[in-house]
């Protein structure tokens, strides 16, 4: 039988506010935080801006696949922490991203 951690009950409400989320963020990832804003959390979401720079951006303008993945791979571990707390966790063992076309470069890029 698998043991189910204490905090995997639904919250209907995130634990943590934007801004503790941050602070996990640059506390325990410091090598990353300057690269990604927390803009918003919710029940079970999170809103994650990042602001493209040269090395982000493939030939033609368009944002690497490589960069969407580590921001879609950031955003779901940072709601999870969101709803369970401040604790540093293992990362998302299963994570598929499908993009309908290449994103162009904008000043912000926001995956929700």
């Amino acid at each position: 039988m698998k043991r189910q951690s204490k905090h995997f009950a639904m919250n209907k409400t995130p634990i943590l506010s934007i801004d503790e989320v941050q602070a996990f963020l640059v506390n325990e990832f410091p090598q990353v935080a300057d690269d990604y804003v927390v803009e918003a959390i919710g029940p079970n979401s999170v809103r994650l801006r990042m602001d493209p720079t040269e090395k982000h951006i493939r030939p033609g303008g368009t944002v690497s696949g490589p960069t969407l993945f580590a921001l879609a791979d950031c955003a779901v571990y940072l709601c999870i922490i969101g709803m369970v707390g401040p604790e540093a966790l293992e990362s998302p063992q299963t994570l598929r991203l499908t993009t309908c076309g290449s994103p162009r470069r904008a000043r912000r890029f926001s995956p929700m």
